[in-house]
């Protein structure tokens, strides 16, 4: 009984985040997510923390879902690639991790999101500084999604989603469920809108044609 008071307390209120769905920023996020997916564009999820979790299990989720939906929507985070992390950490502080990540994968266009609770992370920080000094050729569309009043991150990227809390610990729960809610809501839009061609016809499982062949072989 004390664990199931102790999980209900800690449980978002999401009407939080639902009162702020019609708040043009988030129609932006929206808009910008829908491009990127159409356009190909190369879309990095950033977070530090329990945030880069968050960022793992999205990328991860969405980049099958999409794929299998006939749209090539390349989404990386750092967390996939520990050992690029791990080898650039023994040569240099953690805090400049994620930006050579970052200067190493960025491709010609680009989509990013960094996740962060106060939006103060120095790592985030230095990451999107690094973006917004970079030389012409690369096009970088920078967000940051956050809570409290978004910190030094809001201000150094070129478009802020403040989630509205200013609790640390209900916080990565909203930041799951605002990206989830994104990600599967784009997907959503494109599967209904006939305007558009995906770049690659859905894919047909083969599951059942192998278990098939695997059981005649056994």
């Amino acid at each position: 009984l004390l664990y199931i008071m102790t999980v209900s307390s800690w449980l978002p209120d999401f009407s939080l985040l639902d009162s702020h769905c019609d708040q043009p920023n988030l129609l932006s996020l929206f808009s910008d997510l829908r491009q990127a997916i159409l356009d190909h564009v190369t879309i990095f999820i950033i977070g530090d923390g329990p945030y880069a979790g968050i960022a793992h299990c999205i990328s991860g989720e969405y980049s099958a879902k999409y794929t299998l939906s006939g749209y090539s929507a390349p989404i990386l985070t750092p967390l996939a690639n520990s050992t690029f992390l791990s080898s650039v950490n023994s040569s240099f502080e953690s805090d400049y991790a994620y930006s050579l990540f970052l200067r190493n994968h960025l491709t010609q266009s680009n989509l990013v999101l960094f996740l962060s609770d106060a939006g103060n992370s120095i790592n985030l920080v230095r990451s999107s500084q690094m973006i917004s000094k970079l030389s012409s050729g690369i096009v970088c569309n920078t967000w940051s999604l956050s809570g409290f009043t978004g910190g030094s991150l809001a201000s150094s990227c070129s478009n802020t989603f403040t989630i509205p809390c200013t609790d640390s610990d209900r916080l990565p729960s909203l930041q799951f469920y605002l990206l989830s809610w994104l990600f599967t809501n784009v997907l959503a839009d494109l599967k209904t809108d006939r305007t558009q061609t995906p770049p690659f016809n859905p894919v047909v499982s083969n599951r059942i044609y192998t278990r098939t062949n695997l059981d005649k072989i056994s």
